[in-house]
């Protein structure tokens, strides 16, 4: 997962991410609960539910391999599959011909005389390095052609003076495999229709060999329907299976190819594969031919990690379902969504009901726990909750059903004492993200934004892990305080997201918690620690309102150091003078630059000058207005003070739809202080400056109104008024910089 940011200030706390805009999609939003990887041994890998194209590379184990099950029934359960596995796979030619008996395997086939077994296993590790297509045109390939000719003959001719028919067949799919690799298609014809075709009791070898054949022969219905039987028998060679198979073959030109229900149930599987829609259809055909399919519980799997996608993906990340997201990005297009989501949630139920009612799957974890979480995502969370209770799950599913059972719980209202006493399934090194996140989720949605937070903050703390596995979301108000509308940090998202009130929440559950539990501590474990960013957090809301004692009062308690400290990007961003600018100068260095200040000491200073400049006997209200206005100017988007009101900044207006995104791009408060210090200036050139100042707010004003709407920008009033009552000042005023520095001057 990439994640990059084109320009920012970033908090010490969050992730920061390389240049570039990015925006999330496909399974950077998907979320799930029911890992695939629970339920299967890792041979259907390559085609769980994804929006990539396929899923995670098939790995072979001594578990899930046939091939070295095969050899484990050869050694009658002598040898253990991993020792076999080893042999087999990476115990070299040397081993084998010396007969090296530090490898259990062939300290078995030494001790019992297999030495025709051992010449096969050594001839076989000398073909793997022949397995690459042959080009017939490169002359370096001249030499495999003919080792593998060679090598073509010798096995056919072993294979028909040895009396042990596993090693036949073994030397005959050698053989069959090495003229595919020759491109010779007669040849493997002919080995497959003599030796294979006609063998009844199959096993994984003679699989191998039909997707050989059918990979060789036209894509057709014959060659879908070997494709499909390949798929169902031969784990290793699925993924390969699936790219030769032409799903534009009409479906039932294939199942005419069929015998049996089971391989008709096996040709439903491979249509029902790569379906990115509702593929229910399909699982109740391929239940009614082969109900003890092993293809249809995987599935059925997937097909819960399509509801999961289509109906709590936006519930939880509020980003559109991963797969086909585009036609839903569009904001007018949520109405559509909706009822997408209503749909799926009905699909949902029907899903659950039919699988309810297999008989062979009712003590099954897809027929307790399947059906709940599906009853769950359907809308019906009562019921989920009953069902919940009603079973217990194997040991390896009992993590996965409490996960369940504690979002289905606090959807339906519980809250701390309920988290706290279930805290063993959050407290774990490796929790699952999407748990936490969902937990999180849940809790904001029952208005304990508190403990949201709390969980939020877990999210993402461990940077190698998060390209792989992080979690980005959205707010319901779609507000977005850094370059886009989505988030991957608590902070930024309590920035976004919580009130003010809200945000002191947070605070005091951190700070004033008496007797903390372990579950407490683990709550808090990174929050804590920021609080002073949550001080700075709530100064920063109370500016954006213009509330400067409540802002002055939130930075005094954050704690010495932190503005000027090498974690903080104050340093880098807010080290300009606020109280000076000029007609021209936004981001670049001026002759005021001379002084930078904290937050703590910006917003005293700016509530020391309204205060003078409103206090009844003061002389020199112009003054102090003035400094006020280029304050409330510099705290904009286009002044040297923007991270008093933003943690992020770009060159692009990117409007975050924060409270006060009015002022922030349109400088109000700035035009009415500089209208107020021209009501009380002294003299004519001074009046003049500060209607100049006020139309340089304005100017910002009409940019951002019209500039992106094709109409014709309406007149600066501003400016207006200064050429009409301002006559001599005007040009000066609007041709020459100097005059900034000139007139200012008078007012010191």
């Amino acid at each position: 997962m990439k994640h990059w940011i084109l320009f920012t200030a970033l908090l010490a706390a969050s992730q920061t991410f390389a240049c570039g805009p990015w925006y999330p999609y496909g399974d950077e939003v998907r979320f799930s609960l029911f890992n695939p990887e629970s339920f299967d041994d890792g041979s259907f890998s390559p085609f769980y539910y994804t929006a990539d194209q396929f899923g995670s590379s098939y790995k072979s184990t001594a578990e899930n391999d046939l091939n070295t099950k095969l050899w484990f029934n050869y050694c009658k359960g002598n040898v253990a599959l991993a020792d076999i596995f080893n042999a087999i796979y990476t115990t070299s030619t040397e081993d084998f011909e010396k007969k090296n008996t530090s490898n259990p395997m062939i300290t078995y086939l030494v001790k019992n005389k297999l030495n025709e077994v051992i010449d096969y296993i050594v001839f076989a590790k000398s073909c793997s390095g022949l397995n690459s297509i042959n080009s017939a045109w490169e002359s370096e390939d001249d030499n495999a052609f003919t080792m593998r000719n060679k090598k073509i003959k010798f096995a056919l001719k072993k294979s028909k003076k040895l009396m042990d028919t596993q090693l036949v067949q073994r030397y005959q799919f050698l053989a069959l495999r090495l003229a595919f690799y020759n491109n010779d298609n007669q040849k493997l014809g002919e080995i497959y229709s003599d030796y294979f075709k006609s063998r009844d009791d199959k096993n994984v070898i003679d699989y191998w060999a039909l997707h050989y054949f059918a990979v060789m022969s036209p894509s057709d219905a014959v060659s879908n329907f070997q494709l499909a039987q390949v798929f169902a028998h031969a784990p290793s060679k699925r993924f390969a299976a699936s790219l030769a198979f032409n799903r534009k073959v009409v479906i039932s030109d294939v199942i005419a190819q069929a015998k049996t229900n089971t391989e008709r149930a096996n040709v439903y599987a491979m249509y029902a594969l790569r379906n990115p829609g509702k593929s229910i259809k399909h699982l109740v055909q391929i239940y009614q031919l082969d109900p003890n399919s092993e293809l249809l519980s995987f599935l059925v799997v997937r097909e819960i990690n399509k509801i999961e996608d289509w109906v709590l993906t936006p519930r939880y990340s509020m980003f559109p379902p991963s797969m086909n997201a585009d036609e839903f990005y569009d904001r007018s297009n949520q109405e559509l969504l909706q009822k997408r989501i209503q749909s799926d949630q009905e699909y949902a139920k029907r899903l659950a009901e039919w699988i309810g009612s297999i008989s062979e799957l009712k003590d099954h974890i897809l027929g307790n726990l399947g059906v709940a979480y599906l009853v769950g995502i359907s809308g019906d969370v009562s019921q989920a909750n009953e069902l919940l209770t009603t079973f217990r799950s194997k040991k390896e599913f009992v993590s996965l059903h409490k996960k369940t059972s504690i979002v289905f719980a606090l959807r339906s209202g519980k809250s701390y004492s309920y988290l706290e006493s279930t805290q063993n399934y959050f407290m774990t090194e490796n929790a699952d993200p999407d748990f936490l996140f969902a937990v999180g989720r849940e809790l904001e949605y029952n208005g304990a934004k508190t403990l949201a937070a709390l969980f939020f903050s877990q999210l993402n703390q461990n940077e190698n892990s998060f390209w792989d596995n992080g979690i980005v979301w959205k707010g319901s108000n779609h507000i977005g305080t850094l370059y886009a509308d989505f988030y991957s940090d608590w902070f930024f998202y309590m920035d976004g997201h919580y009130t003010a009130e809200e945000v002191i929440k947070v605070i005091q559950f951190v700070t004033e918690r008496s007797n903390e539990t372990k579950f407490d501590k683990w709550l808090m474990r990174y929050v804590q620690p920021n609080v002073s960013h949550l001080h700075d957090l709530l100064g920063t809301k109370y500016m954006r309102s213009d509330e400067l004692y409540l802002a002055i009062a939130s930075f005094r308690q954050v704690e010495s150091g932190l503005w000027d400290s090498d974690s903080y990007p104050y340093m880098d961003y807010l080290d300009a003078n606020p109280f000076y600018t000029d007609f021209n100068s936004e981001h670049t260095r001026t002759p005021g630059d001379t002084i930078t200040y904290t937050k703590l000491e910006i917003a005293t200073q700016l509530q020391s000058y309204i205060k003078r400049a409103e206090y009844p006997s003061t002389k020199n209200k112009s003054y102090y207005y003035f400094q006020a206005a280029n304050c409330y100017f510099n705290m904009t988007h286009h002044g040297n003070s923007w991270m008093m009101t933003r943690y992020y900044w770009s060159g692009r207006d990117i409007y975050s739809k924060l409270e006060d995104d009015g002022n922030y791009f349109n400088c109000n408060r700035a035009k009415e202080y500089y209208l107020k210090a021209m009501d009380f200036a002294n003299t004519e050139d001074q009046k003049a400056l500060c209607l100049r100042m006020a139309g340089r707010c304005e100017q910002y004003q009409l940019l951002e109104e019209y500039s992106y709407i094709g109409y014709d920008m309406p007149e600066n009033q501003s400016y207006n008024r200064l050429k009409r009552d301002f006559k001599d000042n005007y040009k000066t005023m609007i041709g020459k910089c100097t005059s900034f520095e000139r007139i200012y001057a008078t007012y010191r």
